[in-house]
C-alpha cells in the first residue's frame, strides 16, 4: 500500500512508515539535534573550532567551511598539545541543560503506538536523558564500551561514550579513541555491524562529510536500509555512494533547519494524537469526499496505512463510493497480490471491499479488478467467495465473479470454489455449468504407494481433482437435468477418466488401464467408504449422462466405448445399455455374447443388470441362442475358465426376471440337482474372489462326531479338507466343538490322538485347547508337553490361547478356577510364543498387546494381580510369579525388539503394592535408565500407556518424572502428551508446593507449544478439584518463578495462564496482577475466542482487575474484543475511582475501531 507522508515540504519515505509500524525503527542522531535553541550545542566543526582557538592553534580548523573537518584527527592532536581534551569538551558542554523540541520528539516517535523506542545518538551531553524525564518515559540507557546486541536492544545508546565518563565508560574523541572503538577493540563496528543489518535507520544531525559518518560506512553490510536527513543538493550524490538514501528537507537561507524541525514536531503529532484526535481527523476526512482524497495522492496514502485510522475509514466510509478512488492511490495494491503474505490488515480491507458487491452487485469492484488482471488476494477471494455463496442471484456481475474466482483459486481454496455449484445452480444452471467444467481440470502429482512386506515403496499417479465431493453430489441432482450440453459436459468427464486410467498405466506399465475401475466395484453404487473420492463422484456423473443418452439417442453411442482401452469406460458403456429401448434386446443378446460379458469379472455387476433388463424382451430364438451360449462356454477371455458355478450363477439371475415357464428355469434346477447348489439370497454381484462354488452350510450343528471313538474322530478331521481353509472350516469346528461338549473328558485324549496320527491342524488344536483350559481338571505341564509336541504349529496355535487361559468363563470380572496352574501356562505360552523380529524398540503400547509375547506378557502380569486379590487385600504375588515377572522384565537382554517388558509397566502400580521388594530391587531402577539403556523406553512406554500412576509410584519416580523429557520426548515421541499428563498431576498433586521450581526441568527443555499444554493441564486437573482453595500459593509461587525468567514466559503460555487467571475461588487481585506482568500477546485468528475466554472472570466483583487484565490482552490486537459491553459496563464502573484507567480504555477500544468509545470519552471529559 502506499505510505509515503509528506509534511512541510519533506516526504517520509515508504519503508520508514512500514519500519515504525512493523517495531523495526532506529534513530541515529548527531551533533545537529543538540545544536538547536534552546540547548544551543556547537556541532562537531563547532566544537572543534572552539578549543582549537581555546589552546591557540586555530589553524588546525581550516578557514572555508567548504572544506571538510577531520574531527578525530584535529581532537587527537589538540589532545597531544593539552593532554585534557577529554575534561576540555566535557566542560564545554556542561553549559547545555535544556533539551529541545528534536529531543523530545523524537522519543516521542520512537515510543509511539506502543512501539520499542531505540535511539542511538554519538553525542556526548545528556539532553535525551532530560527529554526523557521531562515527557514521562521509561528507558534503558547505555554507555560505550559497555553496549547490547546491535540487533536486539532497546533505548537509548551513546555510541561514543557521555561528556565526564564514568570510570567503567570511554568518550569517543581523538584518533586514537576512535581506532580502539572501530578497529582495534571493535566494540562500535560490532554493534553498528549487526544495527544495520537487523533495522531500518535514521540518521538526523549529521553531514555527509561528518567523520563519523565515514567511520560508519566500515560498519554498513550491504543488506539493510538506512536515510538520512540532509539539506544540501551537493551531498546527494555522497549519500548514495554511502548507501544510504537521503531525505531532503527545504533550508531557506533565513531559517536552514525551520523545516526539518517542523517536519519531526509533526511527525510526533501525528502519531502521538489521541484516540478522540485521530477519529475526528479521518471523520474529517471521509466527509470530504473521495474526489478530495484522489486530489491528496501521498496524504490519503499514508492515512490509510495507519492502521488505527484505516479501521476508522472502513467503519465511516462506502466501500462502492471508495473503492476506485483508493485503487487508484496504490491503497489497495496488496489485495490483488495472489502471493501476498496473509496479514490482519488485509482481513479487515477484504471485508470492507465485499461490502461493495451490497450495493452494486460488484460493479465496482469488478472495474477495479480489470486493472489488476483479476487477480486476488487469498483474503479477498475468500470474502468474494463468501458472499457469492451466500447470495448468489444470478446478475450479471455475480456470474462474472464466479469466474474470477475459478481463475484466481489457488489450491487452499479449491474446495470452496465446489461449494459454489449447489448454491448457484438454483439460480443460474448455466453458470453452475461451465463452473462444472472448469473444476473437472485435474492436476497431476506424484504419490508414494507403501510397499508391504519385503518390497520397496513406489511412486504412483494422482490427477488430483481440488473439490468437495459433497458438494459436486448435492448439486448434480439439480443440475443434471438442467445441462444445456450434456454432450460436451460427457465427453469431457470420459476424457477425464480415460487420462486417469491412461497415465497410470503408462507410468506403471501396466497393460490394463484400470485406475478407476479397481476402485469402483460397481457402476450403480459406489461403497459408502469411497464416497468422498473425487473420482466416484466423476463415475456417477459420467454413468447418469451415458445412460441419458442412451435413453434419448439409441445405443450407438454406448456401444463404441466397449472396445474403448479404458476398463471403467468400457463398465460404464455396458451398464448404460441396461437403459435401451425393449426394441433393442435382441441385438444386445448378441452383444452379451460377443463380449463374453455374462463371465467377464471385471464388469460383473453391469452386465448382470443388462442381463436382467434385456432377457426378458428378447424373442425366442435370440434367448435360446443365449442359453446355449451359457451352456456351452468354456472361457471368458483368453485365461478365465468357466465353470457350472458360474453358469448357475447366471441362471439364478435370470430366473428373477422371467416367468416359471422360461427355460432357463429348468436349466437352473438341473444344476441345483446334479451339484446340490443352492442360491444365497441376493446373488454377490461385486465379488472377483470365488473362496467356494457352494455356500455355506446351515450353523446349527449335527453331531457327527458324538458317537465316534476318539481315533475315528481324529480320522475324520484329517480326511475333512475344508480344514484347511480357516473361512471353510467353521462346520466342522463347530462338529467338533459339540464332541467335546458332549464328551468332557476326551481333551487329552483327543490331543495324544491327534499327535500320534499327525494331525497338526491350528484350527483344530486350538479349539481342543480352548475347550480344556476353560475347565479346571488340567496342569500346565500337561498342556504344554501336549502343544510342544506339535512343533509346526505350536508357537502360532499358543499366540491364540492367552484370552481364554486369562478369562475362560469370558467375564472381565469373574472368579478364576485353577489359578496358579492359568499363570504358569500363560508363562510358558509366552515362552512358546514366536519372538518379535527387527531392530527397532518398541515403544507401542497397542502394538504390544497385539503381538503374541506382548499379549501373553501383559495376560500373564494381570492374571498373577487377579489371583492376588482373590486371596486377599493384603495378598502378595508368590515367589514362583516373582520369578516369572523378572524372566519377562529380562526378555530384551536377549531381544531388544520384545515388547513384553512393557506389559509390566501397565500395571507398575499394582506390582508396587503386591510385589513390593522385587518392584524396588529390579523394576524401579530401571525406570532411572531413560537416555542410558535402551529398554527403558519401553518402560516408560507402558507406564505412560495407562492414564495414571498411583500416588506411591509417583512419589518413588519423582526425580525420574522430574528430568525424564529431553530423553523420553526423543525416544517415545507418542507419548509426549500422556507424559505432559503426568508431570502436570505432580507438580499440582505431589512436589509443586514443597519445591516451586520442581517443574523447571521439564519446562527448560520442553518446546512452547508442550509448555502450554502443560499450562492447561494443571489448570484442568485443579479445576477438578472444585476451586483453587489449597492451590493456589503453589500457583502464585511458580507464577512469579516463571515472571523472574526461569524460563521466560512465551506468548503461547501467555494464552494458557488465562485458564489460570480464571480458575474458580482464585485470589483475583494477586492472580491479575501477576497475569498483566506477563508478555503482551499478538491475537492469532484460532485463537481468538480462546484467549479471550473471560467469561469465567468475576468482573462484577472486581471491575478495575478485569479492566486491567482487558487492557493487557488488547495491547497487540486490532480488533475490538469480544467481550467490549462487558469491559465498557466495567470501565465506565471505575470512571471516578480511576479516571485515567477509563479513559485508557475507552482511547484503546476507540483506536480499535469501537466508534461508541468516542461518546464514552465525551462524557467522561465533559460529564455535564
Amino acid at each position: 500500500m502506499a505510505s509515503e507522508w509528506n509534511s512541510d515540504g519533506v516526504t517520509l519515505p515508504e519503508r520508514i512508515e512500514e519500519a515504525f509500524w512493523s517495531d523495526r525503527l532506529v534513530f541515529f542522531c548527531g551533533a545537529g539535534v543538540s545544536s538547536a535553541k534552546p540547548s544551543g550545542l556547537p556541532g562537531f566543526r563547532g566544537l572543534a573550532e572552539d578549543i582549537a582557538r581555546t589552546l591557540g592553534h586555530p589553524a588546525l580548523v581550516p578557514a572555508d567551511e567548504n572544506v571538510p573537518v577531520q574531527f578525530d584527527v584535529v581532537m587527537g592532536r589538540l589532545h597531544e598539545i593539552s593532554g585534557d581534551i577529554h575534561s576540555r569538551v566535557s566542560s564545554r558542554l556542561e553549559t547545555a541543560i535544556t533539551p529541545n523540541a528534536y529531543h523530545r520528539d523524537i522519543w516521542r516517535i520512537a515510543a509511539a503506538r506502543g512501539k520499542t523506542p531505540r535511539i542511538v545518538t554519538t553525542n556526548f551531553d545528556l539532553l535525551f536523558e532530560a527529554a526523557l524525564n521531562e515527557i514521562g518515559l521509561e528507558a534503558s540507557i547505555h554507555v560505550a564500551p559497555m553496549l547490547p546486541l546491535g540487533d536486539d536492544f532497546s533505548g537509548l545508546v551513546h555510541l561514543h561514550g557521555v561528556k565526564n565518563p564514568p570510570p567503567t565508560t570511554r568518550m569517543v574523541l581523538t584518533d586514537r579513541d576512535f581506532g580502539r572503538a572501530y578497529i582495534t577493540d571493535g566494540w562500535a563496528t560490532q554493534f553498528l555491524t549487526r544495527l544495520f543489518a537487523e533495522y531500518t535507520v535514521v540518521l538526523i544531525g549529521y553531514s555527509a562529510e561528518d567523520t563519523i559518518i565515514q567511520y560508519l560506512t566500515r560498519a554498513l553490510p550491504t543488506n539493510g536500509a538506512r536515510f538520512a536527513f540532509t539539506r544540501s543538493a551537493d551531498h546527494y550524490e555522497l549519500w548514495g555512494r554511502l548507501g544510504i538514501t537521503p531525505i531532503p528537507f527545504p533550508s531557506p537561507p533565513e531559517d536552514p533547519y525551520g523545516s526539518l524541525q517542523s517536519f519531526i514536531g509533526h511527525w510526533s503529532d501525528r502519531l502521538t494524537a489521541s484516540a478522540s484526535q485521530r477519529f475526528d481527523q479521518i471523520t474529517e476526512f471521509v466527509a470530504r469526499g473521495p474526489e478530495a482524497a484522489e486530489r491528496e495522492f501521498l496524504g490519503t496514502g499514508w492515512k490509510l496505512n495507519d492502521p488505527e485510522l484505516a479501521r476508522h475509514f472502513r467503519l465511516n466510509a462506502r466501500s462502492s463510493e471508495w473503492l476506485k478512488t483508493l485503487d487508484k492511490v496504490q491503497v489497495l495494491d496488496q489485495l490483488f497480490d495472489p502471493d501476498g503474505e496473509r496479514d490482519a490488515g488485509l482481513q479487515e480491507w477484504s471485508q470492507w471491499v465485499r461490502a461493495s458487491i451490497d450495493d452494486d452487485d460488484g460493479m465496482a469492484l469488478l472495474t477495479v479488478l480489470a486493472r489488476h488482471e483479476g487477480k486476488l488476494h487469498q483474503h479477498l477471494w475468500f470474502q468474494i467467495w463468501h458472499k457469492i455463496l451466500g447470495d448468489f442471484n444470478g446478475s450479471p456481475h455475480h456470474r462474472q465473479l464466479i469466474f474470477v474466482l475459478a481463475v484466481a483459486q489457488q489450491p487452499q481454496e479449491s474446495e470452496r470454489l465446489s461449494m459454489l455449484l449447489p448454491r448457484v445452480v438454483d439460480t443460474d444452471p448455466e453458470a453452475a455449468e461451465l463452473l462444472l467444467h472448469h473444476i473437472l481440470t485435474p492436476q497431476l502429482r506424484l504419490k508414494v504407494r507403501s510397499g508391504w512386506a519385503f518390497r520397496d515403496d513406489s511412486l504412483e499417479t494422482r490427477l488430483r481433482l481440488w473439490w468437495r465431493t459433497s458438494s459436486i453430489r448435492d448439486a448434480w441432482s439439480k443440475l443434471m437435468p438442467r445441462l444445456s450440453h450434456r454432450a460436451h459436459l460427457l465427453s469431457v468427464v470420459l476424457d477425464l477418466i480415460r487420462t486417469v486410467e491412461k497415465t497410470d498405466a503408462f507410468f506403471t506399465g501396466s497393460e490394463r488401464e484400470n485406475a478407476i475401475s479397481v476402485r469402483r466395484s460397481q457402476v450403480e453404487h459406489a461403497e459408502r467408504y469411497t464416497r468422498d473420492d473425487p473420482y466416484v463422484l466423476v463415475v456417477d456423473i459420467a454413468r447418469d449422462l451415458l445412460r441419458e443418452s442412451v435413453r434419448d439417442y439409441g445405443v450407438s453411442e454406448a456401444t463404441r466405448y466397449l472396445d474403448d482401452h479404458s476398463e471403467m469406460i468400457r463398465r460404464l458403456a455396458v451398464d448404460a445399455l441396461a437403459e435401451a429401448r425393449s426394441t433393442e434386446a435382441d441385438a444386445l443378446v448378441k452383444i452379451l455374447i460377443q463380449q463374453a460379458l455374462p463371465f467377464e469379472y471385471r464388469s460383473r455387476p453391469e452386465a448382470f443388470r443388462l442381463m436382467a433388463a434385456v432377457y426378458k424382451n428378447t424373442s425366442a430364438p435370440t434367448r435360446q441362442a443365449f442359453l446355449d451360449y451359457i451352456q456351452s462356454a468354456t472361457h471368458s477371455g483368453p485365461d478365465v475358465e468357466v465353470n457350472d458355478y458360474d453358469r448357475y450363477n447366471v441362471f439364478v439371475w435370470l430366473t428373477g426376471t422371467v416367468a416359471a415357464d422360461d427355460p432357463v428355469h429348468a436349466l437352473r434346477h438341473e444344476l441345483e440337482r446334479e451339484h446340490g447348489y443352492r442360491p444365497d439370497e441376493f446373488p454377490n454381484l461385486t465379488s472377483v474372489v470365488r473362496v467356494s462354488s457352494r455356500s455355506d452350510p446351515p450353523r446349527d450343528v449335527e453331531g457327527r462326531f458324538r458317537s465316534l471313538p476318539v481315533a475315528a474322530v481324529v480320522r475324520r478331521l484329517l480326511d475333512d479338507r475344508t480344514l484347511q481353509d480357516e473361512y471353510s472350516g467353521g462346520p466342522t469346528l463347530r462338529e467338533l466343538h459339540d464332541y467335546l461338549e458332549q464328551t468332557p473328558d476326551a481333551g487329552f485324549p483327543l490331543l495324544d490322538e491327534m499327535a500320534a496320527q499327525g494331525a497338526w491342524n491350528t484350527s483344530a488344536w486350538k479349539t481342543v485347547l480352548q475347550h480344556l483350559v476353560r475347565g479346571s481338571s488340567w496342569t500346565a505341564s500337561d498342556v504344554l508337553q501336549r502343544l510342544h509336541l506339535n512343533t509346526e504349529n505350536g508357537p502360532e496355535i499358543a499366540a491364540r490361547l492367552d484370552f481364554t487361559v486369562a478369562y475362560p468363563e469370558n467375564e472381565l470380572n469373574g472368579p478364576l478356577n485353577n489359578e496358579d496352574e492359568r499363570s504358569r501356562l500363560l508363562l510358558g505360552l509366552w515362552h512358546t510364543a514366536v519372538h518379535e523380529n527387527g531392530a527397532d524398540i518398541p515403544t507401542d503400547a497397542s502394538d504390544a498387546r497385539s503381538t503374541a509375547r506382548g499379549s501373553l506378557a501383559r495376560y500373564y502380569t494381570e492374571t498373577l494381580l487377579r489371583v492376588a486379590q482373590q486371596r486377599g487385600d493384603d495378598a502378595r504375588i508368590p515367589v514362583e510369579g516373582i520369578e516369572g515377572l523378572q524372566q519377562i522384565l529380562d526378555a530384551q537382554d536377549e531381544n531388544l525388539a520384545d515388547p513384553s517388558p512393557m506389559m509390566l509397566t501397565e500395571y507398575a502400580s499394582q506390582l508396587q503394592f503386591r510385589a513390593p521388594e522385587w518392584f524396588s530391587t529390579h523394576l524401579l531402577p530401571r525406570f532411572a535408565d531413560l537416555g542410558v539403556a535402551p529398554y527403558s523406553a519401553t518402560l516408560w512406554a507402558g507406564l505412560l500407556a495407562r492414564r495414571f500412576p498411583g500416588t506411591r509410584l509417583r512419589e518413588a519416580l519423582r526425580e525420574e518424572i522430574r528430568t525424564a523429557w529431553p530423553h523420553l520426548s526423543k525416544s517415545i515421541p507418542g507419548s509426549t502428551e500422556a507424559f505432559i499428563q503426568l508431570h502436570a498431576i505432580c507438580f499440582a498433586f505431589d512436589f509443586g508446593a514443597s519445591d516451586p521450581e520442581w517443574a523447571d526441568a521439564f519446562l527448560a527443555h520442553a518446546p512452547e507449544s508442550e509448555r502450554e499444554r502443560w499450562i492447561r493441564s494443571v489448570a484442568h486437573y485443579i479445576d477438578q478439584e472444585g476451586e483453587v482453595g489449597e492451590f493456589q500459593e503453589l500457583i502464585f509461587a511458580h507464577w512469579r518463578h516463571r515472571l523472574d525468567g526461569q524460563p521466560p514466559i512465551s506468548e503461547t503460555e501467555q494464552r494458557a495462564l488465562l485458564r489460570w487467571l480464571t480458575l474458580p475461588g482464585i485470589d483475583v487481585p494477586r492472580a491479575a496482577e501477576l497475569f498483566v506482568r506477563g508478555p503482551a500477546v499478538a491475537v492469532r485468528e484460532e485463537d481468538l475466542y480462546d484467549y479471550y475466554d473471560l467469561e469465567g472472570f468475576p468482573h462484577e466483583d472486581h471491575p478495575a482487575h478485569y479492566v486491567r487484565v482487558a487492557n493487557h490482552l488488547m495491547q497487540k490486537n486490532v480488533s475490538p474484543p469480544p467481550f467490549v459491553e462487558k469491559l465498557i459496563a466495567a470501565a465506565a464502573e471505575i470512571a471516578e475511582t480511576d479516571r485515567p484507567l477509563a479513559e485508557k480504555t475507552f482511547n484503546t477500544l476507540l483506536s480499535l475501531g469501537y466508534s461508541p468509545a468516542r461518546t464514552h470519552l465525551e462524557n467522561l471529559l465533559d460529564p455535564s
